[in-house]
């Protein structure tokens, strides 16, 4: 099984590394600080909807962009 994993900030006030990880049977992203599980695991069969995106973050001029993912389970 091949995995790709990601590593990235998930914003400037939180400058924390954080995983993202895909795989053929789930996908899973680090967004806990404390405990052992840090990571919020999505399984294929659980997942009904996604989308993604790129939002520009502007204030009279561009200086930068989030990446953005949503997805949706069967429990919404």
């Amino acid at each position: 099984m091949e995995e790709k994993e990601f590593v990235f900030k998930r914003s400037f006030s939180d400058g924390k590394q954080r995983r993202l990880i895909f795989n053929t049977k789930n996908f899973k992203f680090e967004n806990k600080d404390f405990g052992n599980n840090l990571f919020t695991i999505f399984d294929k069969e659980e997942i009904t909807d996604y989308r993604f995106g790129i939002r520009w973050i502007r204030f009279e001029l561009t200086y930068g962009r989030e990446y953005q993912i949503f997805v949706r389970n069967k429990e919404k």
